[in-house]
């Protein structure tokens, strides 16, 4: 059996995977077994680029070896399986999580864990079989959230559905470029307490009517860019997150030094969400974006638990965005007691959406030095949705509503 073959361009070894028993009439057990010995051989030869040619491809779990690329030409399709034998279990490794309330289990299609210097590339699609796991919607359009209707349980109620399909943990300088991730079961992409995160030209096209089909989840993470990339989902978008459960995880890894550029984003519930956990998220830009029909385009939540201690927010920064076709285009929400958000500045961005921006504060504390420059609000007369209900009419032309409550709040030629 061929084991390796030429060298490319990069310099790297080839490792095709049909060359290791790869099928594409194989079962997914098989497929994942040989594109597994694939990524492992060019990971003992010291590195190498592992190539999934053009065909449909079934497979499980598979997990990337370090200093090894993972490369999906164009015509490949990498087919997630719908049968729970085929993925990880939950309890594989320590810091991996699943979600009982969200009906998702801790398997992942693509898993790192602790690996370094890693890359998924290519022209090719990255399919999670997302619908295979529901049947028709449980619930008709919910405006702003689900627009399109929500398949919120998935057919098999015990083992659910996977989780995060591509998924790093731990890892170190990682690499997604040019592919499409396609169909998610659940969350697209979430990586955590990671360093070094590259991403550029990746498209994500979940059903944007599947629960919890967010689309990158940054958690705990530091050293990212995301750059010119197209993002469809059903939930949110991106999800900056400082909510690693280890002890000490939260603190000693700050969800940090992120910068978001150039995407097309369309959201039905946020286009960006930062929050939920215990930890830090500091330092962030988001520029030169463009979000669609989110229930709020950017969104700051401290904690979903009342009471709980929740993120420190800080020094975010959003400069020539247009969030278009929304309920609300800013939006702060504190539950928790132990939180805090401050240097946040929105500049030279167009807001176009039914209700105002809304800033609250609670528990004593207000969220400190938000500023707004050069920022102009159209509202919209209604949104087209396809099941008439709630705020689809129920328009608000200012600039802020009633709610906010900021110490050191700045605005500057803003108009509504």
């Amino acid at each position: 059996m061929k084991r390796d073959g030429k060298i490319a361009e990069s310099g790297l070894h080839v490792f095709d995977i049909r060359n290791f028993g790869a099928s594409e009439i194989a079962t997914p057990s098989i497929n994942a077994a040989a594109i597994q010995a694939a990524l492992d051989a060019a990971a003992d030869a010291g590195g190498g680029m592992v190539v999934v040619p053009p065909g449909t491809w079934n497979t499980g779990t598979i997990r990337m070896r370090s200093h090894v690329e993972l490369r999906i030409e164009k015509g490949a399709v990498l087919k997630g399986s719908v049968r729970q034998e085929d993925y990880n279990a939950n309890d594989e490794f320590p810091e991996n999580f699943w979600s009982a309330d969200e009906e998702w289990s801790g398997g992942h299609l693509i898993l790192g864990y602790k690996v370094e210097n890693v890359a998924i590339t290519g022209e090719g699609v990255i399919d999670g079989s997302g619908p295979a796991f529901f049947g028709e919607c449980d619930e008709d359009s919910r405006f702003p959230h689900y627009k399109y209707g929500l398949k919120l349980h998935p057919i098999d109620r015990k083992w659910f559905r996977p989780g995060p399909m591509v998924a790093f943990f731990l890892s170190k300088g990682i690499q997604l470029k040019g592919v499409t991730l396609a169909n998610p079961p659940a969350w697209t992409a979430h990586f955590r307490c990671c360093d070094g995160l590259d991403i550029r030209g990746v498209t994500i096209d979940a059903d944007r009517t599947i629960a919890n089909s967010d689309g990158f989840s940054i958690d705990c993470t530091r050293n990212v860019i995301v750059s010119d990339c197209t993002i469809k989902t059903g939930d949110d978008a991106f999800a900056i997150r400082a909510s690693c459960r280890m002890p000490g995880h939260a603190e000693s890894h700050p969800c940090e030094n992120i910068r978001i550029q150039n995407c097309d984003v369309w959201s039905c519930c946020y286009g960006i969400r930062f929050g939920v956990g215990t930890g830090t998220i500091r330092n962030v830009e988001v520029e030169e974006c463009c979000f669609h029909e989110s229930a709020q385009g950017i969104n700051f939540s401290t904690s979903w638990i009342p009471g709980a201690k929740g993120v420190y927010i800080g020094n975010i920064r959003v400069s020539r965005c247009e969030i278009l076709e929304c309920a609300c285009p800013v939006g702060m929400f504190v539950c928790s007691e132990d939180w805090r958000i401050c240097d946040v500045t929105f500049e030279d961005c167009r807001f176009e959406s039914l209700n105002p921006i809304s800033l609250l504060g609670k528990a004593g504390r207000m969220p400190e030095r938000i500023t707004f420059r050069n920022c102009s609000r159209k509202c919209l007369e209604h949104l087209k949705v396809r099941h008439h209900r709630g705020w689809s009419d129920q328009k608000d032309a200012r600039f802020f509503d009633d709610n906010n409550c900021v110490a050191g709040l700045v605005v500057e030629n803003c108009r509504p």
